[in-house]
């Protein structure tokens, strides 16, 4: 849409004019995945689409959001204890922003706000870009790393999903960055992908169990910990090697480690161009999350299959939380036209599904200008 429309539309619902929009991209994971809340380091994309906000003050204690995805609209009073889970939709992520905002430094004061996003694709931190863009309306003068903690608590609190930060540091930062979860620190990977492109893959599978699926492997996780003595997993990505865990911790703790190696060389890969052994390390994670972390499935599996099988691919895996949602494809350039669509007809006719490929290219971070 564009600054004219959402300015029309903003009129249209509020009567006045707005004075601020911000955008906040959406971000796909490279690799490093399901290690950002225990400790590890994560190559994040930021890349096009996401969530665009327009908004104004209404010298009210009142914060009043109007989302174009859902064609509703919220009215919530500033303050620091809204009900977690109160409303069991998107408004819960406004109650959250408001909430964690009051508890912070920031001064919130009322505001309009009009929220269009890009077609909610499962995987690509919806949530994490949606939290991240009424937090920059509501709070501009606070730093990146502050709004992404944030946004994590919202995620934590309001959402009942023990995520780490990687999607909010991705999002508010964009590019493509080379992120230490533990120590907060990063570095600004390459984002020239010269003559290779990611392709997302959306599978068109509901996450259906991705929530209770994510909490259960943290728990699993910190039963991991627990055995080395530890309190938390927040560095469990550095911990020995071990052969008294159980069966399937074992796994889980053989994906995280495995998984933190392969994010430093594919960062060593994309800082020497070298895109094949980044392809090869993408694919080595996804066997990984398939079969140590199980948090594939059937149409995330297909999806990575059919695009290993083409010409000019160097690599694939699923991306995000799992259980659904997308996969992303590491291909030479001049290959892509030739092999989407071959993809999208085989996956159809394998799943029944209608799938929805796109190339992804790095886009800026969380960003603030006047309307």
């Amino acid at each position: 849409m564009t600054e004219n429309s959402l300015k029309a539309q903003f009129r249209t619902v509020f009567d006045r004019a707005p004075s601020w929009r911000v955008n906040a991209p959406s971000r796909i994971n490279l690799i490093g995945e399901h290690i950002d809340y225990c400790g590890g380091r994560v190559l994040p994309m930021a890349i096009q689409g996401g969530t665009t906000v327009v908004s104004a003050e209404n010298d009210s204690d009142m914060i009043r959001v109007y989302t174009e995805r859902f064609s509703d609209r919220v009215s919530l009073k500033i303050r620091p204890d809204h009900s977690p889970g109160f409303y069991g939709d998107w408004r819960d992520y406004v109650a959250g922003v408001v909430s964690c905002l009051s508890r912070s430094e920031s001064r919130v004061v009322g505001h309009d706000l009009y929220v269009t996003q890009s077609a909610g694709t499962a995987g690509l931190s919806t949530s994490a870009s949606f939290c991240l863009a009424l937090a920059k309306s509501l709070s501009p003068k606070s730093s990146e790393v502050e709004l992404a903690r944030i946004c994590q608590q919202v995620e934590h609190e309001f959402a009942r999903v023990q995520c780490g930060i990687m999607d909010q540091m991705s999002i508010a930062l964009g590019g493509v960055i080379y992120l230490d979860c533990q120590a907060l620190r990063w570095q600004v990977a390459s984002s020239d992908l010269d003559d290779v492109v990611v392709v997302v893959m959306d599978t068109g599978k509901a996450r259906t169990l991705a929530g209770s699926a994510y909490n259960e492997r943290v728990s699993e996780l910190h039963q991991v910990a627990q055995s080395f003595g530890a309190e938390n997993i927040d560095n469990l990505v550095s911990a020995p090697a071990t052969d008294f865990l159980p069966p399937h911790l074992a796994k889980r703790f053989r994906h995280v480690t495995t998984e933190h190696r392969r994010v430093a060389q594919a960062f060593e890969a994309i800082q020497s161009r070298d895109w094949s052994t980044l392809g090869r390390l993408m694919t080595a994670s996804h066997e990984s999350l398939r079969d140590d972390y199980e948090v594939s499935c059937r149409e995330l599996d297909c999806m990575v299959e059919l695009a290993l099988k083409q010409d000019g691919v160097l690599g694939a895996r699923m991306t995000g939380g799992g259980f659904g949602g997308c996969a992303i494809a590491l291909a030479e350039r001049l290959s892509v036209s030739q092999w989407m669509p071959v993809v999208a007809a085989a996956y159809q006719q394998q799943t029944g599904i209608v799938p929805d490929l796109f190339e992804a290219e790095p886009a800026p971070g969380l960003s603030r200008q006047s309307c």
